[in-house]
């Protein structure tokens, strides 16, 4: 991160002087003054949190269900499926497990999958069938499937917007073809004959 802010300085710095060199004077002043405070501001943006694989979900859902369908225990299941895992996920997971076995609420245990929004989904399952005693696993193996219906409809409009943009050079290269080739010519035959 400290690399990252003195680079920004480096090109801010760089901006100032080359604004104040390549346009002289006050407009070079304003100029590379303002292109260095840029530089700057933006480099401030306070940063997110990372996010979990929104792939990756499903697949440690279901594991997790596999393991308590097996008699494991929750925080013992949580750990087991975290192999499957990005680092946020097994991060998420052990961190539930580690308040689980501390006999936690379940609020407080799935604090780290509610903050995510693909772990919410679980975290809100697993904090339900807590309350109402119903199967856990069954509700997190529907969890796990609307999860990849809801990626598999995400991928789906993704190609559907990638196939618009495909046509879109088409376009651009076939509309002055067919401007010059068909319409010049017959906008030339009309204005020969209106003569």
């Amino acid at each position: 991160m400290r690399s990252r802010t003195s680079r920004r300085r480096v090109l801010a710095v760089i901006t100032s002087v080359a604004g104040v060199f390549g346009l002289g004077g006050i407009l070079g002043v304003v100029v590379g003054g303002g292109a260095a405070i840029g530089i700057v501001v933006t480099g401030r943006r306070p940063s997110r949190p990372p996010l979990a694989s929104a792939e990756d979900v499903p697949a440690v859902v279901e594991l997790i269900a596999g393991c308590l369908t097996a008699g494991l225990p929750m925080p013992a299941a949580l750990e087991a499926a975290s192999v499957a895992g990005d680092d946020v996920i097994r991060d998420a997971c052990f961190a539930a497990a580690a308040a689980l076995r501390r006999g936690a609420p379940p609020a407080e245990a799935w604090q780290s999958w509610s903050s995510d929004p693909s772990l919410e989904p679980v975290a809100r399952a697993t904090r339900r069938t807590t309350q109402t005693g119903a199967s856990v696993a069954d509700d997190l193996r529907r969890v796990a499937a609307r999860l990849r219906a809801r990626r598999q409809s995400q991928v789906q409009q993704r190609v559907q917007q990638a196939s618009i943009w495909v046509v879109v050079p088409l376009g651009l290269c076939f509309l002055p073809a067919f401007v010059i080739v068909a319409v010049v010519p017959i906008v030339i035959g009309l204005f020969q004959h209106v003569r």
